[in-house]
């Protein structure tokens, strides 16, 4: 599987970035142009781990980091995993990490999977059935 498609919310100093990626992508730019974070950011989603994240990793602190990734070209066995959550050879995963001030930590940090074709920005409603979030066209 790859990386067909990100959505990264408030990371850092990426207030709201959406773009395709291809199956070999450079990211080139000037010094200070979020190529280091946009990394950070795919590391952050993919490591499962909430470690090195700091009230400074928010762009905007009250708000939450939200990121949407869409997987393509899936294995059989991969579509297997996720078979309540591909559509079509797309998988697309949500991430959303909060802040809480009293504690000095970070919180959330849960992945949840699209039950439905995923829309083109990030919002969300309750799933009725399991009470996941989720992103769904017509919401």
């Amino acid at each position: 599987m790859r990386i067909a498609e990100a959505h990264i919310k408030n990371f850092r100093s990426i207030k709201d970035l959406q773009f395709q990626a291809q199956p070999l992508q450079a990211l080139i730019g000037e010094n200070n142009s979020d190529k280091s974070n946009i990394l950070d950011a795919l590391e952050l989603f993919l490591s499962g781990s909430l470690k090195g994240i700091t009230k400074h990793s928010f762009s905007d602190p009250p708000a939450p980091i939200e990121m949407a990734i869409t997987f393509a070209g899936l294995t059989d066995r991969e579509r297997g995993r996720f078979r309540g959550y591909v559509r079509g050879d797309l998988l697309t995963l949500t991430l959303t990490v909060g802040w809480d001030d009293d504690e000095g930590k970070p919180t959330g940090g849960d992945y949840h999977g699209m039950l439905c074709e995923p829309r083109r920005s990030i919002s969300k409603r309750a799933d009725s059935t399991t009470g996941a979030r989720q992103t769904c066209s017509g919401s």
